[in-house]
């Protein structure tokens, strides 16, 4: 009789646990649930989760002088992206691209449309201003722009418009082109700088890409470090006909790197330049 009791006294307990106990580890897996959708949602909302589209040059366009920007330069590599937690030396790269693609465009004086043969002409002028001193550079094709000229020897209308990375990126800071996360708000480029013309591509295609050169834009893509790596940002500035050349804002020395260091493939495409 008394083991009866006691068997009743335990199945009761159980019964009067289980309701409160299990609802309880229910609502714990669905907050650890959440809380993993959530971050991935961040994850992807961060680093993207596009396709990759590999993409190589239909022919060549010569890259001629370019001014090279490294997001870990001294100067500016501690310096935050707006007011969030990011820096340039961590998260600089898109920065440094624009930057290296309005300071070149404005310094060769290569605005508007160009032809393929223009881009080769602006090429041989480069390389004549180079051998007579006016613009320094190394054999990498990076370049320190001092002066930059136009064919009838005349300071260009564009040099107003060579800025570094650290100064695009205060630019950017004070005009709150940011957001809270660190990423560009590519709309308020264009408020805050009205002669800029800013292209956020929909998809990557490699036919935009070329034609963008063929008009001496720069496109700014997003790739894989090594091209599995971390995403990072690079700006394609010409092609040897075989590979795309690329200002890649990890390099200090600031060689132009062939696009396939990053996988070849591409994941995003961006262009920001100066309109007419």
């Amino acid at each position: 009789m008394e083991k009866r009791d006691n068997r009743k006294k335990r199945e009761s307990k159980k019964a009067w646990v289980r309701p409160t106990v299990k609802p309880a580890i229910l609502v714990l897996l669905a907050a650890m649930l959440l809380c993993a959708v959530l971050a991935g949602l961040l994850w992807r909302k961060r680093h993207g989760t596009d396709e990759g589209v590999a993409i190589r040059p239909e022919r060549e366009h010569p890259a001629g002088l370019v001014q090279t920007y490294c997001q870990k330069d001294e100067r500016w590599a501690e310096d935050k992206l707006g007011k969030s937690v990011y820096r340039m030396g961590g998260s600089g790269c898109l920065t440094s691209c624009i930057a290296s693609a309005l300071s070149t465009q404005a310094a060769v004086g290569n605005r508007g449309k160009a032809t393929s043969n223009k881009s080769q002409d602006m090429a041989d002028r480069d390389k004549a201003l180079v051998e007579q001193g006016e613009i320094m550079t190394d054999i990498s094709g990076a370049v320190d722009i001092s002066k930059a000229v136009t064919d009838t020897g005349q300071t260009t209308s564009g040099m107003n418009k060579l800025m570094t990375a650290g100064e695009l990126n205060r630019i950017f800071s004070e005009c709150q082109v940011y957001n809270e996360q660190g990423d560009i708000v590519w709309g308020r480029i264009e408020e805050i700088m009205p002669e800029v013309g800013v292209l956020v591509a929909a998809s990557v295609d490699g036919k935009q890409i070329e034609a963008l050169l063929d008009e001496g834009m720069y496109p700014i893509v997003k790739v894989k470090v090594g091209g599995y790596g971390a995403a990072h940002w690079v700006l394609i500035v010409g092609s040897d006909g075989e590979e795309y050349l690329c200002m890649d804002p990890l390099k200090e020395d600031g060689a132009l790197v062939p696009l396939s260091r990053h996988g070849g493939v591409v994941y995003r495409m961006r262009c920001v330049y100066w309109v007419d």
